[in-house]
């Protein structure tokens, strides 16, 4: 919870130039940060418990994350 409002104020203040009007630029960027801080607790949980986890899921779901933030720079640098 605690997360939402940064995420929120970086994407008044940081988000792309593109076609789509204010609103969807501001919560599409909102929700682009808020992916990328999502994945904190769920790293968390996956330190303290006692199961072992495949490399391959946590090597899978860097690279949507990477996917997700260099398509969130395309966009952003393409203005």
């Amino acid at each position: 919870m605690e997360q939402l409002v940064p995420c929120l104020a970086l994407a008044v203040f940081i988000h792309p130039t593109t076609s789509h009007n204010l609103f969807n630029r501001i919560f599409w960027a909102f929700c682009v940060y808020l992916e990328s801080v999502s994945v904190l607790p769920q790293l968390r949980v996956m330190q303290n418990t006692k199961v072992q986890f495949d490399g391959l899921q946590i090597f899978l779901s860097g690279v949507w994350g990477w996917k997700t933030y260099s398509l969130f720079l395309f966009l952003l640098a393409d203005c």
